[in-house]
């Protein structure tokens, strides 16, 4: 791995950590990871890694108040995560992402918990181009992105494609629902500009003690 590689891959679990701290989206995504070359279980993003190499495999799952999963069909309090690795190639000298790059957790999703949604299948998530657009910002944004592709954001959706994985969702969101997000999220795109507040415990008074006068003792 070059020393490039690994400074990045600083840079970006520190992104990642100020990601999961935002309000904006605290409630909706939570990020884990794996330590490098580990079989065991997955980290908080919040927990720093113990052996000194930072991760690059990571699970995300996301939450959302609501997810439509058919035609007036609405599941609250949705929850599922997904897992991606990012190598080198693909970080560093800029890799073609295969259509295998992003994985549903456990490898579909269970029936009747699908979003109903023209870039998701049982068993598939397609990206699109969502890598590409945040290659040169960073895995915290292609985060964000996905995150946004499932919440059916405009700006996301790819309006122009003629091929969907589920033609039927495409025409509900376009049609009836006429292209509105789920839920109403202000995702944090300008992540490394925003500065964050960071509350501290009140330090103890230095204010002296009221010195209790006995008749007789004190002088």
């Amino acid at each position: 791995m070059s020393r490039i590689y690994e400074t990045r891959l600083e840079q970006e679990f520190k992104l990642l950590q100020k990601l999961e701290r935002n309000g904006s989206v605290r409630n909706v995504i939570n990020i884990f990871y794996k330590e490098r070359g580990s079989s065991g279980p997955y980290k908080s993003i919040k927990e720093n890694p113990t052996d000194g190499d930072y991760p690059n495999h990571f699970k995300v799952k996301y939450t959302f108040p609501i997810m439509y999963v058919g035609r007036d069909k609405i599941e609250r309090n949705w929850s599922y995560a997904f897992t991606f690795d990012v190598s080198e190639d693909i970080l560093i000298n800029n890799g073609k992402v295969d259509a295998d790059f992003f994985h549903i957790d456990g490898g579909s999703f269970p029936d009747g918990y699908i979003p109903f949604n023209s870039h998701v299948s049982k068993n598939w998530f397609c990206i699109g181009s969502e890598w590409e657009s945040a290659r040169g910002l960073g895995i915290w944004y292609f985060i964000i992105s996905i995150g946004g592709v499932l919440n059916q954001d405009k700006s996301e959706m790819n309006i122009h494609e003629t091929v969907h994985l589920n033609p039927d969702a495409y025409d509900y969101w376009i049609n009836v629902r006429r292209m509105q997000p789920n839920n109403s999220i202000k995702w944090p795109t300008n992540l490394p500009e925003l500065k964050e507040i960071i509350i501290r415990g009140t330090p103890p008074s230095s204010k002296p003690k009221p010195q209790i006068v006995i008749k007789g003792i004190n002088k």
